[in-house]
């Protein structure tokens, strides 16, 4: 007895990798690439307001009536200006505060908050010095670590709901189009 075998009847068996399998693996692919996105990214929406405990408020010693006040407590709209000792671009901006610090005098002009960070202790206090005016110091860089400051000098914009509309370079250009709209 002999058996024949029709080759249409034998099922198809997997054995490797298909082009056919590409656009599934994709699809799992990118979902977990934008579930990692989101996950990273959504913490950087709303403000860490209790980052504003870490800070300092520098008084200068020369002059006694120095009370630093927050500016971000006091106005909706707020920008944090993160400033290192040791960066030639924060020490450059040292001379557009006082501008920053004039523009932000309207009552419907966001608050400026300046801070010195990223640096020893005394680098940071001469710093402070040479910025004058209200400013705070991150003595152990919780501030920094807590906001994710990735660069010097780095800007934050916080709305009034405490969310973050624009930081680091698109933070600087928000403030520069609010000055040029005003």
């Amino acid at each position: 007895m002999s058996i024949v075998f029709d080759a249409q009847k034998i099922p198809e068996t997997r054995r490797g990798f298909k082009l056919s399998d590409i656009p599934s693996a994709w699809f799992v692919v990118m979902g977990l690439f934008l579930l990692f996105f989101i996950w990273r990214m959504w913490p950087m929406a709303q403000f860490p307001v209790s980052a504003f405990n870490y800070l300092v408020p520098f008084e200068d010693k020369r002059n006694i009536a120095s009370k630093v006040e927050n500016p971000c407590d006091i106005k909706p709209t707020c920008v944090v200006v993160y400033l290192a000792p040791w960066c030639p671009a924060s020490r450059a901006m040292i001379e557009q505060i006082p501008s920053f610090r004039e523009f932000s005098k309207g009552s419907d002009r966001p608050g400026i908050l300046v801070i010195v960070g990223a640096g020893k202790k005394e680098d940071s206090a001469q710093m402070a010095l040479r910025v004058g005016g209200p400013i705070f110091i991150d003595p152990d860089r919780q501030f920094e670590k807590t906001t994710k400051v990735s660069h010097y000098p780095y800007f934050i914009v916080i709305d009034p709901k405490k969310r973050i509309a624009a930081r680091g370079h698109d933070g600087y250009y928000w403030l520069r189009n609010e000055m040029r709209s005003h």
